[in-house]
């Protein structure tokens, strides 16, 4: 049975709408808990956002905080930290489905990133937004436009890496527009990538 954020409040492994910054265009953070509880609550609603889990080989003790940020907090970041899972790991999985519960707005572009040991081979992490695959090899940012966009998007997200390989997070992001400005895609996507990130000063790191 399907349980929503307002449950898991209830339980104590969420934190509800904390705000981050004072500024117009601040971050606020929708969802603070595990892997875990989002596996057993089904679906999170995070603002216009229903994140739905599909399947994972992560631990459930793994961190899982959804927020948003950038201008309007039209910015979706879905940021997981391996609190629980070997960094060493060789390889996981992760599917999941965000929908757009607001009329009148799309997804309109996407966004991979990974924070591996800068030391290790090169760590490849895989994630496909519908039908738009984006690679980061060794902790390279990825940024797309969606193609077409969509208010419903199937994420599936894919790691492999050889002897020696370490990655402590990664995120995935998504960018909502009202669907007027959809046909303005290609520039929003450039216009966005300066401020998608809610990671400052990522540098893959030892």
């Amino acid at each position: 049975m399907t349980k929503l954020l307002q449950n898991l409040a209830l339980a104590g492994v969420a934190s509800v709408a904390t705000v981050l910054s004072a500024s117009s265009a601040q971050a606020v953070v929708l969802f603070n808990g595990t892997i875990g509880a989002w596996e057993d609550a089904g679906s999170i609603q995070a603002g216009d956002k229903l994140f739905t889990f599909g399947a994972s080989d992560l631990n459930r003790g793994d961190s899982l905080v959804i927020e948003t940020a950038g201008i309007d907090n039209l910015d979706y970041l879905l940021n997981v930290n391996l609190i629980a899972t070997e960094t060493t790991v060789s390889s996981f999985f992760l599917d999941y489905t965000v929908e757009v519960t607001q009329p009148g707005y799309q997804i309109v572009a996407v966004d991979l990133d990974s924070t591996v040991d800068v030391f290790a081979p090169d760590e490849v992490l895989t994630t496909t937004y519908n039908t738009t695959t984006l690679t980061s090899i060794g902790g390279s940012p990825e940024l797309e436009q969606l193609i077409p966009p969509s208010t419903f998007v199937e994420v599936s997200n894919s790691y492999f890496a050889p002897p020696g390989g370490e990655i402590s997070a990664f995120e995935n992001s998504f960018q909502q527009v009202p669907e007027p400005l959809t046909i303005l895609g290609a520039g929003t996507a450039i216009a966005f990538g300066t401020h998608f990130k809610r990671k400052s000063g990522k540098a893959n790191k030892k």
